[in-house]
């Protein structure tokens, strides 16, 4: 295969997550690609240690300064900028705690370069014990009305490539896109964390592309590192950030179902939640709930 791709992960304050993400690319048998990492304001001192072991990997790479961390969608799209500089085709999005399977590399380019109306393909996500973390979620009614994302159980057993529907929809924790598209568009820079991939798939569908999943390519996906990665306990700033940016994207970018969101948000959605994390005596979590309506 001609040279023909990027790898894109964003590093803040967790070298040691994105050192092993290194690690697992050095370690399959594809080569011809370059690393883009783009390290968002933090450590000085993780900062260095990432530098110290950049200098002594074995694979090409190029490691972006930013001078902040306005989150995950930001950093992409600083990293996009230097890959259409270098008109690379194709770019694979990976937060730092992925492990990268054998071959899931190959069998996306494949699906790409064999599909020129999918704009975006995304292998299947795996937990660290082997079970299916995610083979994409929906985007039906309940997203529209409640704002509640599900996993879409019914990919789990596909062993073919499929072409999404207009309902269904992948994590950008590992998605391939055509580098060219993040001319057009770009991740929205006022959400910091979640909901962010919902935007690019709305576009990208815009521009007449599609999304396809594939089951046989394979990666690991430690889970909520970039949370974690914030300063914050996880279950805080996911709770946060999921809570107060289903009601963005939906205003976003649905605003004639907005009323009848807001209203299903609040009778039912947000209900639901706060019951629930009252159960479990988590009133941190509560906290975080209201917070995230009362910001917007």
């Amino acid at each position: 295969m001609n040279n023909k791709l990027a790898i894109l992960t964003v590093n803040y304050n967790h070298s040691d997550r994105t050192i092993k993400l290194i690690k697992s690319l050095e370690n399959i048998k594809f080569n011809n690609f370059t690393l883009y990492i783009v390290n968002n304001k933090g450590s000085e001192e993780d900062l260095k240690e990432l530098e110290k072991y950049l200098q002594k990997c074995l694979i090409n790479y190029k490691l972006i300064y930013n001078s902040t961390n306005n989150g995950w969608g930001t950093a992409l799209n600083l990293g996009f900028k230097e890959i259409n500089k270098n008109k690379l085709p194709y770019t694979f999005v990976v937060n730092n705690d992925i492990t990268i399977n054998e071959g899931a590399i190959e069998k996306m380019i494949t699906c790409l370069d064999q599909n020129p109306q999918v704009g975006i393909c995304g292998p299947k996500i795996l937990h660290e014990n082997g079970t299916i973390q995610t083979a994409g979620g929906k985007m039906d009614s309940l997203v529209m009305y409640l704002g509640i994302t599900r996993e879409n159980t019914n990919n789990h057993n596909l062993m073919d490539n499929k072409i999404l529907s207009d309902k269904e929809t992948l994590d950008d924790c590992a998605w391939m896109i055509r580098s060219s598209l993040m001319e057009k568009i770009q991740y929205p820079k006022h959400i910091f964390l979640y909901f962010e991939e919902l935007y690019i798939v709305l576009a990208v569908r815009k521009l007449g592309y599609d999304l396809m999943y594939i089951p046989m390519a394979e990666v690991i996906h430690e889970g909520q590192a970039s949370s974690k990665e914030q300063g914050e306990s996880k279950s805080k700033i996911q709770t946060f950030y999921l809570n107060r940016n289903r009601i963005i994207f939906i205003k976003d970018n649905f605003p004639n179902k907005f009323p009848i969101f807001i209203f299903g948000c609040l009778l039912i959605t947000t209900p639901m939640l706060l019951i629930k994390y009252f159960l479990k005596r988590d009133f941190a979590s509560v906290k975080q709930i209201l917070r995230g309506l009362s910001s917007e």
